[in-house]
C-alpha cells in the first residue's frame, strides 16, 4: 500500500497491490505504474527497513529523499 500527502497535509490512497515478499520487483512494478500514471515530484519517502523498497524507490523516484519510519527504526 503506497499512500501520500498533498502540501496541506492531506492523505491520499494511491494504490494497494499485492507482491512477493517486499520484493524489489514487485516494488518496482508498483512504483512504475504509478509513475507511467503521472505521479511525478515526490520529495520524500517514508517507509519501513524492508531493503527490497528503497532499491525499487532509488531506481523509479531517484530524486526522492528517504526517511525510515521512526516506528519501525525504533
Amino acid at each position: 500500500m503506497i499512500i501520500g500527502a498533498t502540501r496541506e497535509g492531506k492523505k491520499k490512497l494511491l494504490t494497494v497491490d499485492g507482491g512477493y515478499r517486499e520484493s524489489k520487483e514487485s516494488w518496482s512494478g508498483v512504483l512504475r505504474s504509478l509513475r507511467d500514471r503521472g505521479l511525478q515530484g515526490l520529495r520524500l519517502t517514508v517507509a519501513d527497513g524492508n531493503l527490497g523498497i528503497w532499491s525499487a524507490f532509488g531506481e523509479i523516484y531517484p530524486e526522492s529523499k528517504e526517511q525510515q519510519c521512526w516506528n519501525h527504526k525504533i
